[in-house]
């Protein structure tokens, strides 16, 4: 004898309980499974051999799958992120990131530079004084007997722009001589080193997305995304640095509110100062965390707060001083003044004005100035905070003339704390899935194909990212992240 049939309702949760089950996993072997077959495949990416043999459509295709799993997440989250399998979503991205460990480089050769820069640092010299090409030409020292070993020679011979000084601030230096102790003139060491930041952010924006009243899980969204797997621990990129140093100043000031003392201050200054040594652009933030201290505790404090955030960037120039601007700014300048590749807007803005890249610069010191001023408010919460440093690095992002897909790991590292309703959200799991078009340009230039191959698909990765901030200003979404909501 059986009981009494279950009610219509209860069946229907029944269903959806299967099926969110079955959609978690789904989405989770989809991650695993791609950065599995990403580190298969990666040893047919051998420096200066095949280029033509080399799989890239095939890593293009993997990529899309990883961002499908990712997408399924992102998903699953909007339907009730609060039920969502926390520890299946951290499994998954130390699985993840435990497979692409042994990976070899895919289409990457900037970790070459870091590993001489950290070498030169720990011989003693100065990284900014020589560009790689000029370093044969030293007296004999110790410097001179360090760049002899054949594996020095090996990474100096695979540096790009090697006529070029060093481009990374005092903090990445020391990160790149830190690996360097690990792995010596290998670069694991710097995989290493970048994986255990990628781990440490992972904890910190949990921890802020308690501190600011949203589910864990949502780290998914930076913990899953295939941007952070293919740019951190593949291709071991540096940025992974001042993403951390970001989202710690966003702990830092949140911890502002309600506290009289200097310590988070401090902490707070210290991360600005952090994320600049490690690369230049979290400058960009100094004016909306400089709004949001004055809101919160006054005028006096928040110059305090500006003033010891520029000495400790000073403070981190000062093992360098010895040698000029002029040096010390090198590389930089040289970066500016040429780097092109990947650029969307940036093209408008070379066919309508004269000088694009003094224009480009204008533009987005103005939006990272304005920003601050539009979006706060005397009661502004940490995610009104979050959304104005959101639309800042977005709009930098898209803006420049060499739009590299591993410089927007920092906007993968605030999206877990962005509501749906705020634009950013969509704009940026868009863009964390069409940036794996920038690859195709090797494709293309090995195959010696016209340029409007490379062209189309520039458009087509831009559209697909100005596309979804149409759609969502279509719909009328861009309001106050304050607005009560969810994913």
């Amino acid at each position: 004898m059986t009981g009494p049939p279950h009610p219509p309702s209860e069946s229907r949760a029944v269903i959806r309980e299967i099926w969110s089950r079955r959609g978690w996993l789904a989405a989770s072997l989809l991650v695993v499974l791609s950065c599995a077959a990403w580190t298969w495949i990666s040893f047919q990416f051998r420096y200066g051999e095949g280029h033509a043999d080399r799989p890239i459509l095939t890593f293009v295709l993997l990529y899309a799958c990883a961002w499908t799993g990712f997408f399924l997440g992102y998903l699953q989250l909007r339907r009730g992120d609060r039920k969502a399998p926390l520890l299946l979503i951290l499994a998954t991205a130390l699985v993840a990131r435990f497979l692409l460990l042994p990976s070899g480089l895919i289409q990457e050769n900037d970790v070459y530079r870091y590993v001489l820069d950290g070498q030169v640092l720990l011989a003693g010299g100065n990284p900014y004084e020589q560009s790689p090409s000029e370093l044969s030409l030293l007296p004999p020292d110790s410097l001179k007997q360090a760049l002899s070993d054949p594996q020095a020679k090996e990474v100096i011979s695979r540096i790009g722009y090697a006529d070029i000084p060093t481009l990374y601030p005092p903090a990445a230096q020391a990160a790149f001589a830190a690996g360097g102790l690990i792995g010596g003139w290998n670069w694991i060491g710097l995989r290493i080193l970048f994986t255990l930041f990628d781990l440490a952010l992972i904890g910190l924006i949990v921890l802020l997305l308690t501190r600011i009243g949203s589910p864990p899980s949502r780290v998914l969204l930076y913990a899953w995304n295939p941007l952070v797997l293919k740019e951190v621990t593949n291709s071991v990129h540096v940025d992974i640095l001042p993403a951390f140093f970001v989202v710690l100043l966003i702990v830092s000031l949140e911890r502002i509110r309600g506290h009289a003392g200097w310590r988070w201050m401090l902490a707070a200054a210290g991360s600005v100062a952090g994320g600049v040594l490690s690369k230049l652009y979290p400058i960009l933030l100094l004016p909306v965390a400089f709004r949001f201290v004055s809101l919160v505790s006054g005028g006096k404090k928040a110059v305090t707060f500006a003033a010891a955030s520029l000495a400790g960037i000073a403070l981190g120039y000062l093992p360098f001083s010895s040698l000029t601007l002029d040096q010390l700014t090198d590389g930089l300048r040289s970066y500016a003044e040429r780097w092109r590749m990947n650029q969307g807007a940036f093209d408008l803005l070379e066919l309508l004005l004269p000088q694009p890249r003094l224009a480009c610069g204008i533009l987005i010191l103005a939006v990272a100035v304005a920003v601050p001023w539009v979006r706060l408010r005397s009661r502004s919460s940490p995610v009104d905070l979050i959304g104005a440093c959101q639309w800042i690095l977005l709009f930098w992002f898209l803006l420049l003339p060499a739009p590299f897909p591993w410089y927007a790991v920092v906007l993968a590292a605030l999206l877990p704390t962005t509501p749906r309703f705020a634009a950013t959200a969509p704009a940026i799991v868009a863009l964390s899935g069409a940036v794996g078009l920038y690859y195709l340009s090797f494709y293309y230039e090995y195959r010696y194909l016209p340029e409007a191959w490379w062209t189309w698909t520039r458009l087509a990765e831009h559209g697909l990212i100005w596309g979804t901030l149409g759609i969502v200003w279509w719909r009328g979404d861009f309001q106050s992240p304050t607005r009560k909501g969810d994913f």
